[in-house]
């Protein structure tokens, strides 16, 4: 029987399992709100919000936005916040395209829990630098989970403002490639 004083939540007995061993890395860009605003991706009304709520070079603090402006992004946004000095961050909210994608609802576990292969390799650095630099992040490629191989994916990560650090937190949108290329 589990402990009712767990620490960790449930990823470590679901998620792993599904994350697939043999999946291909995934392409990983960071750059600035420039290049993403000029970059060729499905994320530049989003970004424009995201870009518009900014000071300076600064990412905007979490508080900037309403609900209304993510209109026609909710069922694709995740939320997630770096709970600690760890690059990993935990997920707060997400939208019902995102759970529909992996499977089950990932709120409450981090990033590391959920494809713990993948962030070893590539997502560590890439979130760190996220949240070294302010930049935005761009990942491209398959879903990492066992028999969803298939989705072809694009992930932009958005840096924002939050519990007093310069980067504490990110919004995440997603776009599933509907064209298979």
């Amino acid at each position: 029987m589990a402990s009712a004083n767990r620490t960790e939540p449930r990823a470590a007995e679901v998620f792993p399992l599904l994350e697939d061993p043999n999946a291909d890395p995934m392409v990983l860009y960071r750059m600035s709100a420039e290049e993403a605003l000029a970059a060729d991706t499905p994320f530049t009304d989003l970004i424009q919000v995201w870009a518009n709520r900014r000071t300076d070079e600064n990412p905007p603090h979490w508080d900037d936005f309403d609900f209304a402006h993510f209109r026609g992004w909710h069922s694709r946004l995740c939320v997630t916040a770096f709970r600690d000095e760890t690059p990993d961050p935990e997920i707060r909210i997400s939208g019902d395209e995102w759970i529909a994608t992996g499977g089950a609802s990932a709120n409450g576990l981090r990033i590391g829990q959920i494809v713990p292969r993948l962030y070893e390799l590539q997502l560590r650095d890439h979130f760190q630098a996220i949240r070294d630099t302010g930049c935005i992040g761009l990942t491209v490629g398959r879903v990492a989970f066992v028999n969803r191989g298939f989705i072809r994916m694009k992930i932009v990560e958005l840096p924002v403002s939050r519990y007093g650090e310069r980067v504490g937190g990110l919004i995440h949108g997603l776009h599933i490639d509907n064209r298979g290329d």
